[in-house]
């Protein structure tokens, strides 16, 4: 336990603490609704400590800060009276806190561009079958319409599409040449034995 504590505080002292003026001007940037800057981050860094782990904070600075914002957003709504004056602070405060954390927008692109990547792969009746159902939404009919295909054979690229998709997904440390779910140049949409 005391080595759990000494290794938060070192990490507290190295990756978080030289951002406090940083953070300081931001919130002095801002609106912190009449609270006290000092109260706000001290209570931050109670809030950091406290945390069972640092493995996912990519951008400390950031995440400071964010911090720092979600409590200024606790503090009003705990608050009973709310100066009427206040609202659109209120409002740009709130989308701020709302808004995924640096380090989670970063691993939602690249979620989304391992996505597209593995799209990619997929043949061109294939990928253009998925983008329509999956990306722009069309119905299985809509698709058929759009491509003048009978909507078997839209069902039968698109599950080929996903499932080529989760194979790469699945198998990422694995070469897909090898698997004898896959043609040798690597296309499951071609068909193939089960």
């Amino acid at each position: 336990m005391k080595d759990d504590a000494r290794r938060r505080a070192a990490w507290l002292a190295d990756a978080i603490l030289p951002h406090e003026p940083w953070v300081r001007r931001q919130l002095r940037r801002g609106n912190t609704l009449g609270y006290e800057i000092d109260d706000i981050v001290q209570e931050a860094y109670a809030r950091l400590i406290m945390l069972d782990s640092v493995a996912h904070i990519t951008n400390p600075r950031a995440y400071f800060l964010q911090v720092a914002r979600s409590l200024i957003l606790q503090y009003l709504r705990r608050a009973r009276v709310v100066p009427i004056d206040l609202a659109s602070d209120i409002d740009a405060i709130d989308e701020a806190a709302n808004e995924p954390l640096p380090d989670r927008q970063v691993q939602g692109q690249q979620e989304l561009d391992r996505l597209m990547n593995a799209i990619s792969t997929l043949p061109p009746r294939c990928q253009e079958v998925y983008r329509l159902r999956k990306i722009e939404g069309l119905s299985q009919r809509q698709v058929a319409e759009r491509l003048m295909i009978s909507e078997s054979n839209v069902e039968k690229h698109l599950g080929r599409g996903v499932e080529r998709i989760m194979l790469l997904y699945s198998n990422d440390q694995r070469s897909h040449s090898n698997d004898p779910k896959m043609s040798p140049d690597g296309h499951a949409c071609k068909a193939h034995k089960r």
